[in-house]
């Protein structure tokens, strides 16, 4: 049902699930936890970040206790944490969990892992989002050739890593008009759109 959007209708399962879990397996159980966590998700993905971010302190400071700090499972509520503060504009709060997330996931997944990129990837929208342009350049570069590397040319991470520079270059040139960031957001949008063409070629049908 969330998957659908049907939030309303999933929020009655999400708390039965909960109560269940807390009541049968205790409140540090991993399925627990991840109720607790899939809660915030749920609260998040509606827009209701104030009312998300109980769940998400509750399962993040519950996988460090069980689970330890380099977790997979704790380094994804390292993650929403951080993504949530960005969300609510707490930036500042928000760089400890996206440095955290990002080094310990380098660390224990290593560069390529899909959870690194999408910490990478964070990063760079929080860089952004300060105004911090140069921090950002060379991580959302990284960010596209990893993404390259993993899923090739024109997978939609790629795309995403691209719009991602595309984004960064645009805000950059809002500061720096004479720095020639509009042409280097020009490069890759046009970039961008012979993705799009190619993929549109692949996919037509063929002639009867």
């Amino acid at each position: 049902l969330a998957s659908q959007g049907k939030y309303e209708e999933a929020m009655p399962y999400y708390v039965e699930a909960l109560e269940g879990n807390r009541r049968v397996l205790g409140d540090e159980h991993p399925s627990t936890l991840w109720s607790i966590n899939s809660m915030g998700d749920l609260l998040f993905r509606q827009g209701k970040y104030d009312e998300a971010m109980p769940y998400y302190v509750e399962a993040l400071e519950g996988k460090r206790r069980v689970l330890g700090d380099e977790h997979p499972s704790t380094l994804s509520s390292i993650s929403n944490m951080g993504l949530l503060l960005s969300d609510l504009g707490k930036y500042d709060e928000a760089m400890p969990y996206c440095v955290e997330d990002l080094e310990t996931t380098r660390r224990v997944l290593g560069d390529e892992h899909p959870d690194t990129l999408g910490s990478i990837n964070n990063m760079v929208t929080l860089l952004v989002q300060q105004g911090a342009h140069e921090k950002a350049g060379p991580l959302a570069l990284e960010c596209y050739a990893l993404n390259v590397m993993v899923y090739g040319n024109d997978h939609q991470e790629t795309i995403d890593a691209i719009d991602l520079l595309i984004k960064l270059h645009d805000a950059w040139h809002e500061v720096e008009p004479d720095a020639g960031h509009d042409a280097k957001a020009d490069e890759y949008r046009q970039l961008l759109e012979a993705i799009e063409a190619k993929k549109a070629e692949t996919t037509e049908p063929a002639a009867p």
